[in-house]
């Protein structure tokens, strides 16, 4: 897993245009604060990500924990139909979501959990998996939680 922090971080020196989206303006704002003289650099949106006008063209997708949470195959779709047109040909998509070891539930909240073959099958478009990796996060409480890291990318690029 750290390769890919690594990675992540990596492009993040040399990005000079961030998006931030959350559904919560109060969330943003918080992030926003917390980067201090750096708080300008990305642009925040408070929009929900199933609706597809707020999506442009992005070199790296980076979802860390929306994607289990949406329950509704239609809302499946929708993620992954913005995902495509939103992703550009040489772009990458890192995706978080709980494993098929993973708890039932998040926050109080239902989640779908996922092993690569459930999250190719969920794919839309040319959209293939390019990696995947287990990953057991620690909580503070001492107890593991069991997440699936999923690289996608367009399947000629």
């Amino acid at each position: 897993m750290a390769r890919w922090f690594w990675w992540i971080i990596y492009w993040n020196v040399i990005i000079n245009k961030i998006t931030l989206v959350d559904l919560s303006a109060e969330a943003l704002e918080i992030v926003k604060k917390r980067l201090g003289d750096k708080g300008h650099i990305p642009t925040y949106l408070s929009q929900d990500m199933m609706d597809s006008s707020w999506v442009q063209h992005y070199d790296i997708w980076h979802d860390r924990a929306v994607f289990h949470f949406l329950t509704d195959a239609v809302d499946r779709q929708r993620y992954m139909k913005n995902l495509l047109s939103g992703l550009t040909k040489q772009g990458r998509a890192v995706i978080g979501t709980f494993s098929l070891e993973g708890p039932n539930m998040c926050s109080g909240l239902d989640i779908v959990q996922y092993d690569a073959k459930k999250m190719q099958v969920t794919l839309v478009g040319d959209l293939v998996l390019d990696s995947t990796e287990a990953h057991t996060h620690v909580m503070s409480n001492g107890t593991n939680q069991e997440f699936m890291y999923f690289i996608t990318k367009h399947q000629n690029s």
